[in-house]
């Protein structure tokens, strides 16, 4: 079986800094984390995954695929967190899911309901009152 991400001589160079021979592989059934200290390329690592950054070399592949070539349907597969969230703050969480399920092909309503529902967030409420936390549950359900 395939592994879900697989990294190959990843190679990414700025003035003050480059990630060389990056070698991941993450098989199916895993979940993966970056942990170290600040500068040591995790960001970059990510960006460059998710095709946000132009790779300097190397292969990148998710789901048996090359996250350039095929970077739309990976996209569409995958949930995505940021550290931060980017989202209308003045729209409620009902209306900003309007707009983000419009992103996604197959968009599953029940899925994001019952998320919502275990998480306990309000539909109604505006992005802007909500905490730091209840806008992480939001980017999760």
């Amino acid at each position: 079986m395939e592994p879900i991400l697989e990294i190959k001589g990843l190679r990414k160079s700025f003035k003050d800094f480059s990630l060389k021979g990056i070698d991941i592989t993450l098989e199916r059934g895993y979940i993966m984390g970056f942990i170290g200290p600040n500068g040591a390329g995790k960001t970059t690592t990510i960006k460059l995954i998710m095709n946000l950054m132009k790779k300097d070399g190397g292969v990148i592949k998710v789901f048996g695929l090359d996250n350039v070539k095929h970077e739309l349907d990976i996209k569409q597969k995958i949930g995505f967190v940021y550290d931060e969230n980017n989202y209308y703050e003045e729209l409620t969480i009902s209306e900003m899911k309007r707009i983000v399920a419009s992103f996604y092909k197959t968009w599953d309503d029940n899925a994001f309901n019952k998320y919502i529902g275990e998480f306990k967030l309000p539909l109604n409420k505006r992005i802007k009152n909500l905490s730091k936390g209840m806008k992480m549950k939001f980017s999760l359900a």
